[in-house]
């Protein structure tokens, strides 16, 4: 399950303009399932505008979780010089061989995560590459949007909701309203569909790997697990804010641990014996990868607490 353990503790670089600009962690916890894709499909999320004469924050362009938990040492994303703050500045946005790149990347991430998409909405090659055309296109007007400065009597929670308009008049258009009630369906199970992928990837090298036929059950497990666990992590509260309690770190795991647990057991009927074998060593695997993780962290807090208490100011 793409841990909610994992994308907290680990900063994930989202996508952006050189190699997906900054993977940045995603919200504290596990978003919910419609929180795959916030950008220009159903609207713009972006962070609240900077106060005047500051560099705007990096924003955050939010994806479907990951096919499996990564490392910073894993990441695809080139190495920063030290001190180098990532940031996509108004010049690089004007410059079209940056923008041309940046255009690409983004379009070869959103093709890969919407995968499934021109089948379920039974487009043809054309109209799908149209669609991941238009995708790209508003993925990089919400960068451009980060830079803008409301007009007067206009606040940028306007900017947004102007975005979200224009991007969701542009889907329609293309779509047809029958494809854009499937089409925000698709997307409201980008959570799911990614926990489901990264299990049919990871039988895929088994003896038995999982039929299609299997997908669509898989999911709706998958998707309700998802919804229980998400509520669950909420109910603890933000993550890593003064006063949290360090025990709810352990908590997340156990609760996470619980719904891959159910998911196992709701999947008896779904999968085969061999199936099953290969999603519980897929399980196991990673409750290790989160339980040593989170020993991780908690060693380095601590050490980073011993180093604070013992220095002096020169």
């Amino acid at each position: 399950m793409r841990r909610h353990y994992l994308l907290g503790s680990i900063t994930v670089l989202a996508l952006s303009g050189a190699g997906y600009w900054t993977w940045r962690h995603f919200t504290a916890g596990r978003a919910p399932a419609t929180s795959a894709l916030a950008g220009p499909p159903a609207g713009i999320e972006c962070a609240a505008p900077p106060p005047a004469g500051a560099e705007p924050a990096p924003l955050e362009a939010q994806m479907a979780p990951p096919a499996k938990p990564v490392s910073p040492a894993q990441s695809t994303a080139p190495a920063l010089p030290p001190g180098f703050v990532p940031s996509v500045e108004p010049r690089l946005l004007k410059n079209p061989e940056f923008r041309g790149a940046m255009l690409s990347q983004q379009r070869v991430a959103l093709e890969d995560q919407f995968r499934d998409l021109p089948k379920i909405l039974g487009l043809s090659p054309e109209q799908s590459d149209r669609l991941f055309d238009l995708l790209a296109d508003q993925q990089i007007r919400q960068f451009d949007l980060r830079w803008q400065r409301p007009e007067a009597g206009k606040t940028f929670s306007d900017l947004l909701q102007d975005a979200r308009a224009k991007n969701a008049a542009e889907l329609a258009e293309l779509l047809g309203p029958s494809n854009m009630i499937r089409y925000q369906e698709f997307r409201a199970s980008l959570q799911g569909r990614a926990e489901v992928n990264s299990v049919r990837a990871e039988l895929a090298s088994g003896a038995d790997p999982m039929r299609e036929s299997q997908y669509d059950p898989m999911l709706a497990v998958v998707n309700l697990e998802l919804q229980r666990l998400n509520q669950e992590i909420a109910d603890l509260g933000p993550r890593g804010v003064p006063g949290s309690d360090p025990a709810d770190e352990t908590k997340r795991i156990e609760l996470t641990v619980a719904a891959n647990q159910r998911i196992l057991d709701a999947a008896r009927p779904i999968l085969s014996g061999t199936q099953l074998a290969g999603l519980e060593s897929l399980y196991r695997r990673q409750r290790q990868q989160m339980e040593a993780q989170d020993t991780l962290n908690r060693l380095r807090i601590e050490a980073a607490a011993t180093a604070s208490q013992g220095f002096t100011p020169k």
